[in-house]
C-alpha cells in the first residue's frame, strides 16, 4: 500500500491525473492502510513520508514517519534519502546535505542516484553554494532519457 500511495501522490504532483483530488484521496487512503498493517517497516515508513511530501499534506506526520524509520535503520540508504527530502521540506539544509551525501556513500549505484543528486544540489543551493551544487545537477542530468 505504501508504494501505491507514493505512486498516487506522484500522479497528483506531476499533474498526470484526470482527477487530482481523487489521486490525492487515494494516496492518503493507501498510507492509512499501509500504516495500519505495519509501523516498523522502513520502506513503508519512507514511502508514507514521501507521499506526505509529494502531496504537501502533513509535515508533522512526515517528520514522525521519517524519524521512526531513521530510529529503526539509521544507515539505510532509502531511509536517509527520504530523510534528506523531508529535511529540504523543513528547510534543514545542512542535515539534508549530510543525509544525501551518506545515501550516495552507502549506495552509489542506486536507481535513485539522480534524485539523490538533485536533493543534494538543492541543499547546497539553499546554503548559497552554487559552485558545489552545479556538478550534482550536471551528473543528475546525465540520467535523463535521450
Amino acid at each position: 500500500h505504501s508504494l501505491a500511495a507514493y505512486c498516487r501522490a506522484l500522479e497528483f504532483f506531476s499533474g498526470w491525473s484526470h482527477d487530482p483530488n481523487d489521486a490525492r484521496s487515494l494516496a492518503l487512503d493507501h498510507v492509512k492502510q499501509a500504516l495500519a498493517f505495519t509501523d516498523d517497516d522502513v520502506l513503508v515508513l519512507g514511502y508514507a513520508a514521501g507521499t506526505h511530501l509529494m502531496l504537501q499534506h502533513d509535515r508533522e506526520a512526515a517528520n514522525h514517519l521519517i524519524t521512526r524509520a531513521l530510529a529503526l535503520q539509521p544507515n539505510r540508504s532509502s531511509t536517509l534519502f527520504w530523510g534528506g527530502w523531508i529535511d529540504l521540506w523543513n528547510q534543514e539544509w545542512n542535515r539534508a546535505e549530510q543525509r544525501f551525501k551518506k545515501t550516495l556513500e552507502i549506495n552509489p549505484r542506486s536507481w535513485a542516484r539522480p534524485f539523490t543528486l538533485v536533493g543534494l544540489g538543492f541543499s547546497l543551493l539553499a546554503r548559497g553554494d552554487v559552485v558545489a551544487a552545479e556538478p550534482c545537477f550536471k551528473e543528475a542530468a546525465l540520467f535523463l532519457p535521450d
